[in-house]
């Protein structure tokens, strides 16, 4: 063969194929947890696995750029640049500025959820219904593949995975929350996980946000680097979570 470079039938790292028992796994949790999503009034909604860039935030919330965290290309198609009131951005000739926009894989499926929400407020806003305070709850459930641009992979970790999540929109009442941890719990045991062998836990950056002010971070950016840090406990554990949040550590 000499020193020639081949071809090689392989699968690219962090990518699997899913064979026929573990699919039947898997649609048995989707199909169990549906139905109780269904029940609390949840509807099924599907969101594209490809967004702008700009729509998802650019990048994970631990990364800085938009060449970390997710995959990211051109449009090979320019389109129009767009004003805040959505208007085309016009040059000093009153000729539309046009861009190959940046277009991203979704990393979860909350910067989706955040997307569809947000253009259904901005296109009821352009025919004059603004939101109000007695606006309904939106809630919708969705799940499918979405992708992470990870430099090294852990074991364990993928960069394309199943997510399946629900949401519920429009109400800052704290029963809304409570409600979330009843239809996790019932979603669980529709499963098959039985009661007390699960822990449902709640996170609150709000509560964290006025635990970090009252400890004295004064700018957005000490808060999201810190948050960033916290949010890590898990992956890097406490040793490793007080050497960064103290000293300091050197990957």
């Amino acid at each position: 063969m000499g020193n020639k470079r081949g071809i090689v039938p392989r699968k690219i790292k962090g990518f699997r194929e899913i064979d026929p028992n573990l699919n039947r796994v898997r649609w048995k949790i989707i199909n169990a947890a549906s139905k109780v999503y269904k029940l609390y009034g949840f509807e099924h909604w599907d969101t594209p696995v490809v967004e702008y860039a700009d729509n998802l935030g650019k990048y994970l919330p631990d990364t800085d750029t938009i060449a970390e965290g997710v995959y990211s290309f051109r449009n090979p198609e320019k389109e129009p640049v767009l004003k805040s009131d959505g208007k085309e951005l016009r040059d000093d000739w009153d000729r539309e500025t046009m861009e190959n926009h940046f277009l991203s894989l979704r990393y979860d499926l909350t910067a989706p959820l955040a997307m569809h929400y947000a253009e259904k407020l901005w296109m009821n806003s352009r025919k004059g219904n603004l939101p109000t305070k007695n606006a309904p709850l939106f809630r919708m459930y969705q799940f499918g593949q979405v992708y992470r641009y990870e430099a090294k992979l852990d074991p364990g970790r993928f960069r394309e995975f199943w997510q399946l999540d629900f949401d519920s929109v429009g109400s800052g009442d704290v029963a809304v929350g409570a409600e979330v941890c009843m239809v996790l719990s019932d979603s669980m045991e529709a499963i098959g996980l039985t009661r007390n062998t699960y822990i449902v836990k709640v996170n609150n950056r709000k509560i964290l946000k006025g635990l970090l002010q009252n400890l004295g971070v004064k700018t957005e950016k000490q808060e999201q680097s810190i948050l960033r840090i916290i949010d890590k406990t898990d992956k890097i554990g406490m040793e490793a979570l007080v050497e960064e949040l103290g000293v300091g550590r050197t990957e």
